[in-house]
């Protein structure tokens, strides 16, 4: 089985020999491996590290250089250099890296499901930020799996980086990288090819890390100074990703719709909220809002209340939906409990979190243990001409030793709703393995 890994380049002198000894070292041999390198108009150090490279290893190397033209463009160009013997093409970033057991664990995934065209490891942060990407719930089972969108909906899928395509697939489909968006164009891309085969696989021991660069430098942490980070976002991107998924008929609406709303969030945090203000001018904020509600109008409210986001987001969502007077009184309860801290005391577990109910309850083979409250705070979002409050609770509770597992509850309505299960076992494997990982990358 061969892959062929595209790095487009941009001024990443300072990483990118990194980003290729990731590559180089990898645990699987590497004449079955093509690196292609996209310098797109770098000024800095990269061509001369990537020439280094090409004399290195010459079998190895694909190398070009283009004008400075993005990267949906440098990534074309990446395609129509990949060798036609390859099976398998991954993306990877110029900053970024594989985990050394990357390609491998891809081979023996690919080989177990032949069927499966498309598959992503979980993400890791690294740098100026350190922590797992919020997506990474979708490993959360002990093995590789398959999501089929149409039956899942709830497991959206992004970023380019690390993702792994059959060359024989993306050559049919015949998918290129859209270069009249600068936004959203790697999950565009990468969305049209899941909307195409209906599932993506999960290799869940591989790890892509996402490097989160010093400087902030990065086009991510600059495309919120961008005017085209706004309105052009809602107009070529959001709405044809949903009509596309209309077209298609296959049932994966329900997908892009809860996919449109998890990105849409974005737009709900402060500082980016904040950010849009001082780039638009007021009638374009006009504008996006409208664009936006037409956008929600097409959605259904399910899509908007099960996501895994705070309740006040998901009330800010509905009113722009429905106008600032919707009855905010017809919307689900929000359940969601958050661990905090978790320590290991004296015969007890200690837990501390948070949640946006008052009442609070372990329970355990139909017993319960109140948490108690520590503290209380009203959050306030005002935001899109909306005004919308919410109160969030942090709780204490003392666990005894012998407890393992257990769920945690709220009371609603007189009745006790259970709102996850906790298995403190995985919990402590979690935490070893996330001490195994910043060794990894300490190494």
């Amino acid at each position: 089985m061969k892959f062929s890994v595209i790095i487009p380049i941009y001024n990443s002198g300072k990483y990118l020999s990194t980003t290729i000894e990731s590559v180089i070292n990898q645990d699987y041999p590497l004449n079955d491996i093509s690196i292609i390198l996209i310098n797109d108009g770098s000024t800095d150090n990269s061509e001369k590290i990537c020439h280094a490279y090409l004399e290195k290893l010459p079998e190895t190397i694909i190398y070009r250089k283009i004008n400075n033209s993005g990267p949906s463009v440098a990534r074309n160009i990446g395609l129509s250099c990949v060798p036609i013997s390859t099976d398998y093409v991954v993306f990877l970033d110029a900053d970024d890296k594989l985990s050394l057991d990357y390609l491998n664990n891809a081979f023996l995934f690919f080989t177990a499901n032949p069927t499966v065209n498309i598959a992503v490891s979980p993400i890791v942060y690294f740098g100026r930020v350190q922590g797992e990407h919020k997506l990474n719930y979708r490993f959360s089972s002990k093995n590789d799996r398959v999501i089929d969108i149409t039956r899942e909906y709830s497991s959206p899928h992004f970023y380019i980086g690390g993702t792994i395509l059959q060359a024989r697939v993306l050559n049919d489909l015949g998918l290129t990288f859209r270069s009249d968006i600068s936004f959203f164009e790697d999950a565009f891309f990468v969305n049209q090819f899941i909307l195409s085969v209906e599932k993506y696989g999960l290799i869940k021991n591989s790890i892509y890390f996402y490097r989160k660069r010093e400087e902030q430098n990065s086009l991510v942490d600059i495309n919120w100074e961008k005017r085209d980070r706004y309105i052009p976002l809602l107009k070529k991107s959001y709405m044809p990703l949903l009509k596309l998924s209309i077209e298609m008929d296959n049932n994966s609406f329900p997908y892009v719709s809860y996919l449109i709303i998890y990105h849409l969030r974005l737009f709900l945090i402060s500082k980016n909220y904040s950010k849009m203000l001082d780039v638009l001018e007021e009638s374009e904020v006009e504008e996006f809002i409208y664009l936006m509600r037409l956008l929600l109008g097409k959605i259904e409210d399910k899509y908007i209340l099960k996501q895994n986001f705070n309740t006040i987001e998901k009330k800010v969502l509905l009113k722009v939906k429905y106008g600032k007077q919707y009855d905010v009184n017809k919307f689900t309860s929000f359940r969601k409990i958050i661990i905090e801290k978790l320590r290991l005391k004296y015969l007890y577990y200690q837990i501390e979190g948070t949640s946006f109910n008052r009442e609070v309850f372990v329970k355990y083979k139909n017993k319960l243990i109140p948490c108690t409250i520590k503290n209380s705070e009203e959050l306030v979002v005002q935001q899109f001409a909306i005004t919308t409050t919410q109160k969030r609770f942090e709780f204490i509770v003392d666990i005894p030793w012998y407890i393992s597992k257990f769920e945690l509850c709220v009371k609603e309505n007189e009745e006790i709703t259970s709102t996850r299960k906790v298995n403190l076992l995985t919990k402590l494997i979690s935490t070893i393995k996330k001490e195994l990982i910043s060794k990894q990358l300490e190494n």
